[in-house]
């Protein structure tokens, strides 16, 4: 679900707008990547990886300029509509605090989109990209394989879990590690396991 805090989106947008102000000087604002997975049923696409940034980036733009209405989402999450109504009020809180008179140029702002045909495509790009230009930490390899394989139903709850656990003093480390470990083996012979990865 979308989880982003109020603080995140603002940040988000202050980063933007520091950019725009500045833009003559810098090269494009670079917001890394997202994966979608094409629905064969419909022109719908899932997102795998992105969607706190275009959920955000979404509210921002309803906010100031309505330039990306024609998007629209399908939201199935009673936790992700409700952090949009929050994220949305907080930031039209600030704007209303700073009264802001520079415009964001979109036309700057990049973001690396990928279509992969299925899930498995998508979770194995996934895997080896990683949106901050650091590598994947062991829990953000695991974490989209063990929700995919839960039920429909329970996904959400689980990744709201994870997520605690994840951020909640890195609860999950050792677990990680072994699990990674596990990939890992080959027989009883374990291959030199990097430590922070």
């Amino acid at each position: 679900p979308y989880v982003w805090s109020g603080q995140q989106i603002i940040n988000l947008y202050n980063d933007l707008i520091d950019f725009s102000g500045n833009q003559k000087d810098l090269p494009d604002y670079y917001l890394g990547n997202i994966i979608l997975v094409k629905s064969d049923k419909s022109d719908k696409f899932k997102i795998i990886d992105g969607q706190q940034r275009i959920i955000s980036l979404l509210i921002i733009d309803r906010l100031i300029s309505n330039k990306f209405y024609s998007i629209s989402l399908d939201i199935n999450s009673k936790v992700t509509a409700d952090n949009i109504k929050k994220n949305a009020g907080y930031l039209k809180q600030h704007l209303k605090q700073i009264n802001d008179k520079i415009q964001i140029n979109w036309d700057r702002v990049n973001i690396t989109y990928i279509i992969a045909k299925n899930d498995d495509q998508a979770f194995k790009f996934y895997t080896t990209l990683s949106t901050t230009g650091r590598r994947l930490a062991g829990i953000d390899i695991i974490k989209p394989f063990h929700l995919q394989a839960i039920e429909k139903d329970k996904q959400e709850e689980k990744a709201l879990q994870l997520e605690k656990y994840q951020f909640d003093h890195n609860k999950l480390a050792n677990i990680v590690k072994i699990l990674l470990r596990a990939r890992y083996w080959k027989g009883i012979d374990f291959k030199d396991f990097p430590r922070n990865h």
